[in-house]
């Protein structure tokens, strides 16, 4: 038996939402290194948090 022909038996279903996730993601990366304006960091400093080290 051909184990090419068994290949696609198990179909994963994902919600297409994801690809907004991805995108939205994607678009921040060349923005963020191009302005400095980094969202997901102030979000933490609006909200309390010390600033600290990214990493």
């Amino acid at each position: 038996m051909n184990t090419d022909e068994h290949r696609y038996d198990q179909v994963v279903y994902v919600a297409s939402h994801w690809r907004w996730l991805t995108a939205c993601g994607g678009a921040n990366l060349p923005q963020s290194a191009g302005t400095g304006l980094r969202p997901v960091a102030v979000m933490p400093k609006k909200l309390g948090k010390p600033p600290g080290s990214p990493f």
